[in-house]
């Protein structure tokens, strides 16, 4: 493709997008928890756990989604700005009084937060146990206290406090996330078996509930999570979108757009962005740039928000480009990079959007049984 910027610059694109029809598969932000905030990974690897963490699903497409980095004072990593996978609440508001976050439902119908605004979350925690598989919640308890020892009946977690078992049963986690990147804890991991006292260290589950001491019992998986609420309370993903670039079939101006300045968006560089149609069609897009002796000059954000609205969008979104901007999908089978990241390789990131949808492997067996007069095989099977 050929575009302009507004001084009139000529350059030459290379662009990659996706369009997804409304139901026709799942758009999810995803990314990988640990227990120092949000594993870095790259669009493939996030991919690649989303499948294995949810069997019978694909991903069809991928790409980067927010600004990330790490605390210089906790060292904690994580998405920029408000973030929820798979229901659990991550980091609740933006850490930018200008930037955004954005919700897609099951048929790509859309919700964008107050610009800074903070997402109304669960009072209290959350409680799954899954089965044998550890992919599937055989029960979700709401959690009335955090770190206090249970009351008749009840089931509480015990985070990095010595506990003695008194009344209740305690069961010692060996986790796989155990941390905060601002206000909210997040915990998963596996019961390590039942212990006369927590560990100050560590992360237990105690409870004086029959029920959930047999479920835990057996080395049940477990995650403990806030989740939405109110009226974001309909979403189980929310997605990080520093700046809205196209509004009503209207590319804004620079001091509309904000991201982080104006050089940010006036600049060109890779750019990944997604564009929503009238019909709800919605678009993934990945236009590459410092790269210009092979055709990839890069785009302004207005650029990026023109080519979207060719392409028929009315509303459109930047997120992180730069040497973040990868573009995948689904080829022969594999999920493969199509677009070249301007790093050279692939960047680890904290999070990403993923197009998700079932996964068809069909077993069948082909009896022949006649043919026709054309010679066509009839089949069953």
């Amino acid at each position: 493709a050929t575009s302009v910027t507004d001084e009139g610059t000529s350059g030459n694109q290379v662009v990659n997008f996706a369009s997804i029809a409304p139901g026709a598969a799942q758009v999810i932000g995803w990314g990988i928890p640990s227990a120092t905030g949000i594993k870095p990974s790259t669009v493939l690897e996030a991919a690649e756990h989303y499948e294995k963490t949810h069997p019978g699903m694909q991903v069809i497409a991928a790409i980067n989604n927010d600004y990330f980095g790490s605390d210089s004072s906790t060292g904690v990593f994580s998405m920029r700005n408000a973030a929820v996978i798979d229901g659990v609440v991550y980091r609740e508001k933006s850490m930018y009084s200008q930037m955004y976050s954005i919700a897609v439902g099951d048929n790509n119908e859309y919700k964008l937060t107050s610009p800074g605004g903070q997402l109304e979350i669960s009072n209290n925690y959350f409680l799954d146990i899954y089965d044998a598989t550890g992919t599937n919640v055989v029960k979700t308890i709401e959690l009335g206290a955090f770190n206090e020892t249970p009351k008749a009946g009840e089931t509480s977690v015990i985070y990095k406090k010595a506990v003695n078992a008194e009344g209740f049963e305690i069961f010692e986690l060996t986790t796989t996330s155990n941390s905060k990147i601002d206000t909210v804890y997040y915990i998963a991991g596996k019961s390590a078996g039942n212990v006369e006292k927590s560990s100050a260290e560590g992360v237990s589950i105690a409870t004086a509930d029959v029920e959930v001491a047999n479920l835990i019992a057996g080395g049940a998986n477990v995650r403990v999570y806030k989740t939405l609420a109110g009226e974001w309370a309909e979403y189980d993903n929310i997605i990080g979108c520093p700046a809205q670039t196209l509004k009503n079939g209207v590319v804004l101006t620079p001091e509309e757009i904000k991201d982080y300045g104006y050089d940010h968006v006036t600049l060109r560089h890779p750019r990944t962005s997604i564009g929503f149609k009238e019909d709800g069609t919605m678009l993934i897009m990945v236009i590459d740039g410092r790269n210009s002796e092979n055709g990839m000059d890069g785009v302004s954000e207005r650029e990026n928000a023109l080519c979207l609205k060719q392409e028929g969008c009315v509303s459109a979104f930047n997120f992180d480009g730069g040497g973040s901007s990868t573009f995948a999908i689904l080829k022969d089978g594999v999920l493969t990079v199509t677009n070249t990241p301007s790093d050279g390789g692939l960047r680890s990131d904290a999070n990403h959007v993923l197009v998700v949808a079932p996964r068809f492997d069909i077993d069948y067996e082909i009896e022949e049984v006649g043919t026709t007069a054309k010679g066509l095989v009839n089949v069953q099977g």
